[in-house]
């Protein structure tokens, strides 16, 4: 469409601020039951208002028209619950991620030396190496790091690092392209460790650096649709058994940073921990309609293997 004929579509913005006070009415307006005017209010001074309009949406019966016998609670609630999931995404993408650094810097060091990352010809001819170590360099320039000084003053190589330093300050998504870049012996070395296929392993960091950003930026994820969509291992049969339609929601997500956890030098307590408080939160239903389904998660999902073994 011709910018000038869609100009002529578009109407002028009109909306005014709303102070707390009319918040609050305007929602009550929309049939919203505000029980307590002063608790609401002081909870949208702190939660903008329309960050939490991606909450409201699964409890209205048409756009702005809550179904009836909605709370401002449930709301409030639905949002502390989706920030408390974020938190435990984070704790357990953590563990994975600092293990992936160590595996991946463990590996190329042993096999190449120091600066195994830094030689084009110890990685993938088809990848990007001049673009990726510039971005690497720039994170080594910006890091503030204790090491990353001393390296600097002493040794001539700077602004290259040893790989098992250059592991620790460069971004998860940096960690995630030389994964892809790595040569398929190497590739299979570290996915291995994880009881992974290296081509599932290389997709399921790519996702988990997509879903670290969204919890990063404290965005709404319980019942997001991915972006990023994990690959689904094709020869195991516990996974056959989800929805496809499955992979582009949160149960993908839980189950597949289980399967990681469960692989961790120490990850069998630790991941049962994890699983516990995952169940615990998940298990305080907010009153959202299909609220597990939304997720993509199967009635009996603290009983599917993809969970409990």
């Amino acid at each position: 469409m011709p910018s000038a004929t869609l100009s002529s579509c578009l109407m002028k913005y009109s909306k005014k601020p709303l102070d707390f006070h009319e918040q609050v009415e305007l929602l009550a307006s929309r049939g919203l039951l505000v029980e307590n005017p002063a608790a609401a209010e002081a909870f949208l001074n702190q939660v903008n208002y329309y960050r939490l309009s991606a909450y409201r949406l699964p409890f209205e019966n048409a756009p702005h028209s809550f179904a009836p016998g909605t709370r401002f609670e449930q709301i409030r609630d639905l949002y502390v619950l989706d920030r408390k999931l974020r938190l435990l995404i984070m704790e357990a993408i953590e563990s994975i991620e600092i293990a992936t650094r160590t595996a991946v810097a463990y590996r190329i060091s042993r096999q190449y030396g120091p600066f195994a990352h830094a030689g084009v010809k110890n990685l993938k001819p088809t990848f990007d190496h001049a673009t990726w170590m510039a971005e690497v360099l720039k994170e080594t320039d910006r890091s503030k790091e204790t090491f990353v000084s001393h390296f600097k003053a002493r040794y001539e190589e700077y602004p290259q690092l040893p790989i098992w330093a250059a592991a620790e300050i460069m971004s998860f998504g940096s960690l995630s392209k030389l994964f892809g870049g790595l040569v398929n012996d190497d590739k299979r070395e570290i996915a291995g460790k994880f009881g992974l296929h290296p081509g599932v392993m290389g997709s399921w960091l790519h996702t988990l650096v997509y879903v670290r950003n969204i919890c990063a930026h404290h965005a709404r994820l319980w019942n997001r649709d991915l972006a990023i969509a994990p690959r689904l291992p094709d020869k195991d049969p516990r996974w056959q058994t989800l929805n496809p339609s499955h992979s582009k929601r949160l149960a993908s997500i839980l189950f597949l940073l289980n399967s990681l956890m469960t692989k961790l030098p120490s990850g069998g307590t630790a991941a049962a921990d994890w699983r516990s408080r995952v169940e615990a939160l998940l298990a305080a239903d907010p009153g959202v309609p299909r609220f597990h389904e939304s997720m993509g998660l199967p009635a009996d999902w603290t009983r599917h293997p993809l969970w409990t073994s």
